[in-house]
């Protein structure tokens, strides 16, 4: 069903589903409200001029809004008496299409900076995290040598243990029938003097 408007010779409009008055600025927010069915007609012919309401619709809003249309927009509008909407949208298809391309590759140049950026970010980040391990890995075999050397065996438990396995050493040559001579030191310290 469609939304008919009534223009009156004292151009007052007349809003036939609401039946009240309506304003030109009232259409257009119907309009833009997803109304799809709006139609104006002269009450005394019958004339549909929804057309001529529709652009007084936009030359309102370009009085009080930022502008909606440029004005050599506007004015190849104004020139293009002969020729329908479709001709119009098959004029400009060309040039809207060529502005959504150029944004689409512009985003995309966009989103292609950022991932190398990202990427570029990331292997800075391992970089860092990888000398924070070897750093850390450092420290802590340092701290586990300088706890070896602090809590490791005194020059007095050296000494005592190699006498100990000097006796030990004597005792197997007793066993053995003597194949060494007896009191030779075997202890690493004595290999080390004869080598």
């Amino acid at each position: 069903m469609n939304h008919i408007i009534k223009k009156y010779t004292n151009r007052k409009l007349y809003d036939t589903v609401r039946r009240r008055y309506t304003t030109v600025a009232e259409i257009g927010e119907m309009v833009r409200s997803g109304e799809e069915s709006v139609q104006i007609l002269e009450d005394s012919t019958g004339k549909d001029i929804t057309a001529a309401i529709m652009a007084q619709v936009i030359a309102q809003g370009e009085k009080g809004e930022k502008r909606q249309f440029s004005i050599d927009s506007l004015k190849s509008f104004i020139r293009e008496k002969e020729g329908s909407i479709r001709e119009l949208a098959e004029k400009y298809a060309p040039k809207v299409s060529d502005s959504l391309k150029s944004l689409v590759e512009e985003g995309r140049k966009a989103t292609d900076k950022g991932r190398r950026i990202l990427k570029d970010e990331a292997a800075e980040l391992r970089k860092d995290f990888d000398g924070l391990k070897k750093s850390f890995a450092e420290k802590y075999v340092e701290r586990a040598f300088q706890a070896v050397y602090k809590h490791g065996p005194t020059r007095r438990e050296v000494i005592d243990l190699t006498a100990k396995i000097d006796a030990l050493n004597r005792k197997l040559d007793s066993l053995n029938g003597g194949r060494r001579k007896a009191g030779a030191r075997t202890s690493r310290r004595a290999r080390k003097a004869t080598a």
